[in-house]
């Protein structure tokens, strides 16, 4: 499937540049680790792979939509600013 610029410029900012603002904000920083702390405490606990299984496809399943959404909101902002730069006429 061949990607449109719009794709292409939403994967390059949604990818790359993203992670590299995430990573640089103590927020981001402070829920990853207590993403990571949970993670240990739900390994800790001793499930059964059954169980494992059932968690980890619904954790992928929030994390793809979670992705999704992150698009999303890239691709409805770069629309907006382009609406305003043409609402104020610094775009035709």
């Amino acid at each position: 499937m061949q990607k449109n610029i719009f794709e292409l410029l939403t994967e390059c900012a949604t990818n790359d540049r993203l992670d590299s603002i995430a990573f640089n904000n103590e927020g981001f920083r402070q829920s990853q680790e207590e993403i990571e702390k949970a993670s240990r405490e739900v390994q800790a606990h001793g499930f059964s792979d059954e169980q494992d299984q059932l968690i980890d496809c619904l954790v992928s399943a929030h994390a793809l939509q979670e992705y999704r959404y992150i698009r999303l909101a890239y691709q409805q902002g770069f629309k907006d600013c382009s609406s305003l730069l043409q609402e104020i006429g610094l775009l035709k």
